[in-house]
């Protein structure tokens, strides 16, 4: 028994810490952050949008980051991607006065478990709260990367402001056109948004209007347009639904060109002095049968 309790110790959790140790105590003995986590979640329900009121639309505003184009693929008509969200909004049930909780201005809920103070023993993760449904419409691979989200902490300040971070690595359906090959231009969208919620209960807007390439690694093969890609929020509108509704979306279009040195210094050069050659030799006449004639 001594060797456990030295054990936990050398972890840094004492027996205090222990959940069948919180039976005995009273909820003011209880660490604070123990206590908010279980005030916020008791009766937090993950399924319902975190509005007081079922009519008040949820506003979600978000920053994309590109980190790597990490390939184009020309006979699948795809381009393969890897970068991450940063999403923001309010969770009406996600509140509380500092002042409660010792001056607590904010929280990170992760993915570990949490003692509940009335010795419930349960899970709490980050998909535990509600996520705003959000999705790449033209995903190549549907059961995997048709839902855009994380098991990372979600940070939450005491007005109920959320931010949730998504990295992504996806596969996304782009028609490519090569006629001009090695110096063609592929211009690819992405269109992210909604499957369910119509802009009268869920609209997506973007917090940076720029595309941040502060992380951003160059390809061998293809350079991006800076000037040429972009980033914007729009929609479509399904007027045969009564009444008619808004889905907004996020858009973001790619202009990429082919890196043309390595073709043109390994193939383009070659097949250009080969065909030169060829030709040349063609038009030269021969003088083997004057040299005949001139034998005899």
């Amino acid at each position: 028994m001594k060797s456990s309790r030295s054990g936990r110790e050398a972890f840094g959790h004492s027996e205090y810490l222990l959940p069948e140790n919180f039976r005995s105590l009273h909820r003011k003995d209880i660490p604070v952050t123990y206590r908010l986590h279980d005030d916020l979640l008791r009766y937090y329900r993950k399924g319902t949008r975190p509005v007081t009121h079922p009519s008040k639309i949820i506003n979600v505003s978000m920053s994309v980051f590109l980190y790597q184009i990490i390939k184009l693929d020309a006979v699948k008509n795809t381009i393969s991607l890897s970068g991450s969200f940063e999403m923001y909004w309010q969770d009406e049930f996600l509140q509380w006065e500092p002042d409660t909780y010792e001056g607590a201005t904010e929280i990170f809920l992760g993915n570990y478990k949490l003692i509940n103070a009335w010795n419930i023993l349960s899970i709490k993760a980050s998909t535990d709260i509600w996520i705003p449904e959000f999705s790449l419409y033209y995903s190549v691979n549907f059961n995997d990367a048709v839902k855009l989200q994380s098991n990372n902490d979600v940070r939450v300040n005491f007005t109920g402001h959320v931010r949730y971070w998504i990295p992504f690595s996806t596969e996304s359906l782009c028609s490519m056109d090569v006629k001009f090959f090695p110096f063609d231009i592929q211009r690819c969208t992405l269109l992210l948004g909604s499957w369910a919620h119509s802009n009268d209960s869920i609209k997506y807007s973007l917090y940076s209007k720029n595309l941040s390439l502060i992380d951003f690694y160059d390809n061998q093969e293809w350079q991006l347009d800076l000037k040429e890609s972009h980033i914007t929020s729009d929609g479509f509108l399904y007027d045969y639904l009564d009444p008619p509704l808004f889905w907004e979306m996020i858009v973001i279009d790619l202009v990429v060109s082919r890196q043309r040195f390595y073709y043109v210094f390994n193939l383009v050069i070659p097949s250009a002095m080969i065909t030169f050659v060829a030709v040349v030799g063609f038009h030269t006449p021969s003088s083997s049968g004057k040299n005949r004639h001139e034998a005899n």
